[in-house]
């Protein structure tokens, strides 16, 4: 008799063990996050000029804090490597960069900074713009916009702003759901053969 009624009910359980485990969100939903950043970097090699461009790629630690707490345990601290090319002849500077989370997880993207005021050494301030492209893990889609502003030294820099990052959803747990309502639909189809 028990055997009779487990097998009854085990389905429904299954279910409702399911819709409880797995969030309620509307498809195709994005996370939008207000976020703040702060590095500051040093050159992994001395530049290297071609007569038009100079080359630079640098590594940065530092972190990158959304409005939620929880994330920004997750995330930080943040490792950024940029490469990029200065033209000399206008002072704009043009990359990449990619981002390293704590979690393993990475943003990536363009870099565009302004270092028309910077001295002939290498020294002052500048300003920036990072699009984010992409990622990996939870980044996987997101795309972005993060602005800021910092001082060059000859003996590193630092750097400053805020931004916008949209995370792609995440199609893990509608997956999850339906794989469950599957696995019900197969077990009441046996159960009705029987």
């Amino acid at each position: 008799m028990l055997e009779r009624v487990l097998r009854r009910t085990m389905p429904a359980l299954v279910g409702a063990a399911l819709a409880a485990a797995v969030p309620a969100a509307p498809a195709g939903a994005q996370e939008s996050l207000a976020v703040s950043y702060g590095f500051a970097g040093a050159l992994t090699a001395p530049p290297v000029f071609d007569g038009t461009f100079l080359h630079l790629d640098a590594l940065w630690a530092g972190v990158v804090t959304p409005a939620n707490p929880v994330l920004n345990a997750r995330w930080n601290p943040v490792t950024l490597h940029s490469h990029d090319s200065v033209d000399v002849s206008t002072g704009l500077s043009n990359g990449s960069f990619q981002m390293t989370f704590a979690t393993g997880d990475i943003l990536f993207g363009d870099w565009f900074e302004d270092v028309t005021r910077l001295s002939a050494i290498g020294e002052g301030p500048f300003t920036q713009r990072l699009t984010v492209l992409g990622g990996t893990g939870q980044f996987a889609g997101a795309t972005g916009l993060f602005t800021g502003a910092g001082v060059a030294a000859t003996s590193g820099a630092t750097v400053s702003g805020t931004g916008r990052l949209t995370l792609a959803p995440e199609p893990a747990p509608v997956g999850l759901l339906g794989v469950g309502l599957v696995g019900l639909m197969a077990y009441r189809r046996r159960e009705r053969r029987s």
